[in-house]
């Protein structure tokens, strides 16, 4: 936020494509930029001034700059410039990941309401004008300190939470719920917010909020098991494209097919085809039965790979 007199203490950003955004924060030009905007997450302190490349005057900041974005992305472009210490060096766990469920084929979107949208402008005027304070959360939400078997809402969730997270993923699980268990309270503020225009949490709003908080915790467990990598990912799209095939298999040409214009594709076909006969070896699974989770290990016996 430029020194100016009349500086603006929040500003509002719409990422069309996450994914672009994130390989421009990877390039050499933008060293240092994810850093300083993950460290600046729920810091109230004021940042020191930048020298912006040559200019003489430094980039002044009167408040402690709020900014919020929506940032937009297909899961295979999110995945293909997403890096390792993205996700385990805290930047992308301060997201609140959402996916849209489904796909919807429509020719020609409805034009915008103009009912919803005088309500919805309206709506934010008067959350804006919402008076500043401490939030307050129903009597009886949390418990301070150790409380072995606390009933209170947020600390059942907390513990039930921070189990699942841990037995999800031994990396990931961690930084993950660590923001979690932080935005799960910012949402339940938001909901109630947008019901009664007050900072007064009710119970209504946290249900709303743990049922969003377990969306997110579902869709983190399916990044997870890709390692949160671009390869993790080719290797997941492989297995559910073995385990759709169901018992029938699928071939090496169809294979090839589906995943040929996938970087390092064989690579990571050849990677899967061992995983399957290391799980054959330790469980004894005979080729052409069903093994963990009903995986087709039978996959990839017939036709021609391509290769």
């Amino acid at each position: 936020m430029p020194h100016s007199h009349h500086p603006a203490t929040c500003h509002f950003y719409v990422w069309t494509e996450l994914s672009h955004q994130m390989k421009k924060l990877n390039d050499h030009a933008f060293e240092g930029a994810k850093a300083w905007l993950t460290n600046l997450y729920d810091n109230f302190h004021v940042p020191e001034a930048l020298l912006y490349r040559d200019q003489e005057k430094n980039i002044e900041f009167l408040h402690a700059p709020r900014t919020n974005i929506i940032g937009m992305s297909s899961q295979d472009w999110f995945f293909d410039n997403l890096r390792g210490d993205d996700s385990t060096g805290g930047f992308l766990p301060r997201w609140l990941l959402f996916s849209t469920p489904g796909h919807r084929l429509i020719p020609k979107p409805k034009n915008r309401s103009s009912y919803v949208a005088k309500h919805l402008a309206e709506a934010i005027r008067q959350i804006a004008a919402i008076p500043g304070g401490p939030v307050q959360f129903f009597d009886g939400f949390e418990e301070s300190g150790y409380v072995p078997n606390s009933a209170a809402p947020y600390n059942v969730w907390y513990v039930e939470t921070a189990r699942r997270f841990s037995e999800a993923h031994a990396v990931l699980g961690a930084p993950f719920f660590q923001r979690l268990r932080g935005n799960v309270l910012k949402l339940a503020v938001v909901y109630e917010a947008s019901m009664s225009r007050t900072l007064r949490v009710t119970p209504k709003a946290w249900e709303h909020a743990f049922a969003k908080a377990r969306e997110m915790e579902a869709i983190l467990f399916e990044f997870f098991h890709t390692g949160m990598t671009p390869e993790g990912k080719v290797l997941a799209d492989m297995e559910h494209y073995v385990q759709a095939a169901g018992r029938s298999g699928i071939t090496q040409e169809d294979f090839a097919k589906r995943f040929k214009n996938t970087r390092d594709w064989r690579k990571q076909r050849d990677q899967l085809v061992q995983e399957i006969r290391t799980i054959e070896k330790v469980q004894g699974t005979p080729t052409g039965k069903r093994g963990r989770d009903g995986f087709p290990f039978h996959f990839l016996l017939e036709g021609n790979s391509g290769s």
